[in-house]
Formats: C-alpha cells, structure tokens, sequence
C-alpha cells in the first residue's frame, strides 16, 4: 500500500516539475514546495469555513437571545407598568430608534474598508479610518441629542398626552437623549469588529449585555420602579457594552495605537 502511495507522489511531482529540476537533482524540493502550498490552500480555506461558520452561530445567539428575552419579558412589562406607562416606554424608544437613520451608512462603509485595510495588514490605514468615522458619528450624537431633547421638552404637545404622561415621557427622552452622546460613537467599534470579522467578541458583548438587561428588568420588577429606572438601567448596562467593544477594537487596530476617542480629539 505504502509503495503505491509512493509511485503516485513521484509520478505526480514527475507532472508538476520542471523537467530542468529532475535533472538538477531539485525535482523534490520543488514538489515539496508545490504540495505544501497546495496543503496551506486547503488549510485556509478550512479555517474561512470554521470561521464563517463561528460568526454565524454567534450573530445566531446573540438574536436569538435577544428576541427571547423581548418576548419573556413584555407581559411582565406590561403587566408591571400599566399598559399606558409600556406604551410611552416604548414610545421613547421608538424615538431614539428612529435617529439611527442618520447613520447614512457609514457604519457598514467602515467595516467593508476596515476589512480590506486587514486584507492587506494595513492597520495604519484602519486606524485612520476608524479615527475619521469617529469624529461623524460624535457630530451625529450630538445632533441626534439635541433633537431628543428638542421633542423632550415639547413630548405633550406633540404625542398629545396627559400631562402625567408627557413628564414621564419627557424624563425617558433626556436619558435617551444623554445615552446617544455615546451610543453614536460606538458605532465606530461595531463597525471595526465587523470589519476585521470578530463577530465572536461583538456577540459575547451583545449577549452580556442581553443578560445585564434581564438582570436589570428583574430589579425593576421586583422593586416596583417604573420605567424611568428600567431605562436608565438599560443606558448603563448600554455604556457598559459600548466600553468592551470600544477595547476591543483597540486591541484589533494594535494595542500600540492611541485610543479611538484619543486619535479623533487630535
């Protein structure tokens, strides 16, 4: 079997060589050459496959836990809350969710080029990248801020609600309003993940955060606050995941680099 498996390899590397490398005696060398690239090929492209399959399973947990934890939870909101202070919790989420158009896209421009500057190993170019995508999205938290603010200070007249209704409305869109100066900016981290393809650690992040969530929906429940708590709860479990990432892609873009936030303000 072995002898063979020997007169198939020579008769291989015969096919594959340069007739001049028989003659020189190098016929081996280049075969070996050929073989172990071929073995690296076959190598990286088992790693592209375990790696796509990874991020895969991982972007799968993440949202599914998510859409669980939503689903659990929401009768117990309601139920808590009252049907009328759920509804003006989720109105003032909604609003928040709404600024997120003013992305434009540049979030998933940023991945696409961080990905090709890790194609290339360019880190200098990342870095300068993720600087500048940055410096928009700190001018987009602000804008987006004083917007919520805006709607904040005039929730009665525009969502025409009680009185009762518009402060407690109005106190949920300030919290929303302060945790947009930083949710904006850590976009830039999703984004470099994404780019550099780390989907494992953003989503350990966002399932962290997930549980940080549930843990703070039980206190709230538990406690009988209303849902002033439960969103400012949210707000920090929110910094508290942005701040991970944000340490993450520092890592990814090398730990010799200045900080995102430090690389922006210069």
């Amino acid at each position: 079997m072995k002898l063979n498996e020997n007169i198939t390899r020579r008769i291989q590397c015969f096919l594959c060589c340069n007739p001049d490398d028989i003659t020189t005696g190098t016929a081996e060398t280049a075969c070996t050459s050929i073989a172990s690239e071929g073995w690296i090929g076959e190598e990286r492209t088992l790693s592209e496959k375990r790696q796509l399959v990874t991020n895969t399973l991982a972007n799968g947990v993440a949202q599914f836990a998510g859409i669980v934890s939503a689903i659990v939870f929401m009768p117990l909101l309601i139920r808590g809350f009252g049907l009328r202070e759920y509804g003006l919790y989720m109105l003032a989420g909604s609003v928040g969710a709404y600024a997120s158009l003013l992305d434009l896209g540049v979030g998933t421009s940023l991945a696409k080029m961080v990905a090709e500057s890790a194609a290339t190993d360019d880190k200098d170019r990342a870095r300068r990248l993720a600087s500048s995508a940055l410096a928009f999205y700190l001018v987009v938290g602000l804008l987006s801020a004083s917007v919520i603010v805006v709607v904040a200070l005039n929730a009665g007249s525009i969502f025409r609600v009680t009185p009762d209704g518009a402060r407690l409305l109005r106190n949920m869109l300030l919290i929303s309003a302060v945790s947009s100066l930083w949710a904006w900016p850590a976009n830039t981290a999703g984004a470099v993940l994404a780019g550099r393809q780390r989907y494992v650690l953003s989503s350990r992040t966002a399932v962290g955060a997930i549980l940080g969530n549930i843990a703070v929906t039980v206190v709230v429940l538990v406690t009988h606050n209303g849902p002033v708590a439960l969103m400012a709860g949210s707000a920090l479990i929110a910094l508290a995941a942005s701040s991970v990432n944000a340490y993450l892609a520092w890592n990814e873009l090398g730990r010799g680099a200045s900080p995102l936030w430090i690389r922006s303000a210069r």
